[in-house]
């Protein structure tokens, strides 16, 4: 079994939402484009809001986030500011959480701010960014804006599928998709990822009983099994899986799945037939 194992090195251990290392790109210092909208109320200087989004999405989608600007002060008590953490998706590397930081004139509240960093970064990155909003005309009834542009860097973990705190079975689009079931309520849950030809993500999704693929696009698909608790052998549309908590890729194509609570090894081909490799005997079904 520890041959067997080693075979599957690649999966990590994640709670919820589907985490991997970014590209190598990514790691080598590659950004993303952010495009960022700040408002103020013209009436109420203090009424500050934002948006953020991937430069080139559209802003239809977008709400209005309040900045509420009572994290504290500059050394000099001459400005005070306030924190907000976004998250924006940027295609294909995932969902990327963005810390921006608004610092407002403590005598004079049209002077406006802006520090965005990665989640985790340094604020020193990207520096401090005026925000031109006292001249700024009205853009929106008694709203005023101003809109900027900054590169982030991307980090090296990202969430490219999945929620966070969200469990359940769904497939779909990356941010709608989500994976584990109700034993996550009682225990961490283990996803086994592994990286197929193509660069899209296999995973064993334990509590769904199934395996699972995440494209280049982002979107979720079942390869085989999430017809409940078994070990049926057979065509992927009826196979079954009783816990597959751990994957790994033949050079054939095939899918080698470590089927925990089935105590056995499973293979699925390339056409999708799912058999037993290895093991037999009863199952476990917690």
């Amino acid at each position: 079994m520890k041959a067997i194992r080693a075979w599957f090195a690649i999966g990590l251990a994640v709670i919820l939402g589907v985490v991997v290392c970014a590209s190598i790109a990514a790691q080598n210092g590659d950004t993303a484009n952010v495009r960022v909208i700040v408002w103020q109320d013209v009436a109420d200087e203090d009424s500050i809001y934002i948006q953020a989004r991937a430069e080139g999405d559209s802003w239809d989608t977008f709400d209005m986030t309040p900045v509420l600007l009572d994290d504290g002060f500059d050394p000099g008590n001459r400005y005070r500011y306030g924190d907000i953490a976004l998250d924006v998706e940027f295609g294909l590397v995932g969902i990327v959480r963005v810390e921006i930081r608004i610092w407002q004139d403590v005598q004079d509240g049209r002077l406006l701010y802006l520090s965005a960093r990665g989640a985790g970064g340094s604020w020193a990155t990207l520096g401090t960014i005026a925000l031109s909003l006292a001249d700024a005309p009205r853009s929106h009834g008694q709203l005023r804006s101003v809109a900027i542009s900054f590169h982030l860097p991307l980090p090296f973990v990202t969430t490219v599928a999945g929620s966070v705190d969200n469990y359940g079975y769904r497939d779909g689009l990356a941010k709608h998709a989500l994976f584990g079931g109700y034993l996550s309520a009682y225990s961490d849950l283990s996803l086994g990822l592994a990286v197929d030809q193509d660069g899209s993500v296999i995973v064993a999704d334990r509590d769904n009983r199934a395996i699972r693929r995440i494209a280049l696009d982002g979107t979720v698909s079942t390869i085989a099994g999430g017809n409940g608790l078994g070990v049926r052998d057979g065509p992927a549309a009826t196979a079954q899986f009783a816990g597959p908590v751990d994957v790994a890729m033949a050079p054939d194509g095939s899918i080698y799945v470590a089927d925990q609570f089935g105590y056995r090894i499973r293979k699925i081909s390339p056409d999708g037939f799912v058999t037993t490799v290895a093991g037999g005997g009863g199952i476990y079904a917690p």
